[in-house]
């Protein structure tokens, strides 16, 4: 009887193992296809907007291209931000210098009844983190957390980070520099994940 309980308990154990690993897989899969899309669908909206620029001051028949294209740049904008905003995982950018340019409303759920919003440094993003009661940083000081995030987007490639709320959600961040230098940073729940690796940590070895 122990021999078939530890049998299942090792079957069930694999089966969780699989389960985690094809999980991992889809969201590293998700992950670089949505940054690729976003930063793809991006460049087409700016040579939208560029073309309409051109069109400005010429005759009537160019005029008349000139609202199809902006039509088309705002359409192209509208459904891109509709499907970033359908997203759970949050999606912000910032720019060479670091200031935000646009953040999703998952990522910017994180920081409800604070002055986040684009124009602000990265660096003043991750204090707010660290200091208001967002992130649970164990015994990390929050001065550490703040030069210990800000040091790892120096490095190429940038390594992935997991970080827990304070209402127990799990946060991976993925981040990664655009062609233009932009750094472009997804936020993926990875609440889920780390359940079912703590159910397997309780199973009998």
């Amino acid at each position: 009887k122990e021999r078939r309980a530890r049998l299942a308990a090792e079957r069930l154990l694999e089966q969780r193992k699989a389960e985690l690993f094809s999980a991992n897989q889809k969201l590293s899969i998700h992950a670089r296809s949505l940054s690729d899309q976003v930063i793809a669908q991006r460049d087409g909206l700016e040579r939208a907007l560029h073309e309409a620029d051109s069109l400005r001051g010429m005759n009537s028949r160019v005029l008349s291209d000139l609202e199809r294209a902006n039509a088309v740049a705002v359409m192209a904008e509208r459904r891109l931000w509709d499907a970033i905003n359908t997203v759970r995982d949050g999606f912000a950018v910032f720019d060479t210098s670091l200031k935000l340019v646009t953040a999703n409303s998952s990522w910017l759920s994180w920081f409800k009844d604070q002055p986040v919003a684009p124009g602000i440094a990265y660096e003043d993003v991750l204090g707010i983190l660290a200091t208001t009661g967002i992130l649970d940083l164990g015994d990390e000081a929050a001065t550490d957390f703040v030069l210990r995030m800000r040091a790892r987007i120096d490095v190429d490639p940038i390594e992935p980070v997991t970080l827990k709320l304070v209402n127990g959600t799990w946060i991976k961040l993925q981040d990664r520099r655009a062609a233009d230098g932009d750094l472009v940073s997804l936020a993926i729940d990875i609440t889920e994940q780390m359940r079912i690796w703590a159910a397997i940590d309780v199973l009998p070895d």
